[in-house]
């Protein structure tokens, strides 16, 4: 709303009618300069953050029983840094193996990450890598999505990461495309200082 600043009446009475406008307008333009707000900084997630990622849904793999014989529950490791409007970094997780057969299992992977704070304070990040080639071919791991909230110093949030390999007995190929929620995920080492509870 714009703020009016009541004329005083004399300035309109002893001044010339031009100078009585300026005067007006003067008032009018000065309670429409409202101070600006400062700037929110948005939150910080540099460091290394630990935890597990509890799957939520699995869809893929050659075997049809496989998504329901996954493992629910899978550890990870993310270190961030800053730089200027990006963050990059490097996430370790076990994720679903490209290799598996009848009894699905969970790999370790490293991805090397790169995204951005959003303006609600949001992390988004993307990346993928490749395995080894082996004799079927060559296997993947990409991170889809990780849309996350910083929460003192947890992280909570939703992740999908597909992994695209082969049933290695028949060399068939397959993907999983395995969605999972944060548990437990905390900050560890030193914050960075722009964190929380940091001089």
């Amino acid at each position: 709303m714009i703020a009016h600043e009541t004329v005083p009446f004399r300035c309109l009475n002893r001044l010339p009618l031009t100078r009585g406008f300026l005067c007006v307008a003067m008032v009018v333009i000065a309670g429409c300069n409202s101070p600006t707000e400062p700037r929110m900084l948005p939150p910080s997630y540099w460091g290394t953050w630990t935890g597990t990622h509890q799957i939520t849904s699995c869809v893929g793999g050659y075997d049809p029983r496989s998504c329901g014989r996954m493992p629910r529950v899978g550890s990870l490791r993310i270190t961030l840094r800053d730089s200027g409007d990006a963050i990059s970094g490097t996430l370790t997780i076990e994720a679903a193996s490209p290799f598996s057969e009848n009894n699905p299992y969970l790999t370790m992977v490293t991805i090397p990450v790169l995204g951005a704070v959003s303006g609600s304070g949001e992390l988004h990040l993307d990346g993928s890598m490749t395995f080894t080639p082996g004799s079927c071919g060559v296997a993947s791991s990409r991170l889809a999505e990780w849309s996350t909230r910083r929460v003192g110093n947890e992280m909570t949030g939703r992740i999908t990461v597909i992994t695209s390999g082969f049933y290695t007995n028949f060399c068939y190929p397959q993907t999983f495309q395995v969605t999972s929620d944060l548990r437990d995920v905390s900050e560890v080492g030193v914050p960075h200082p722009r964190d929380p509870g940091s001089n």
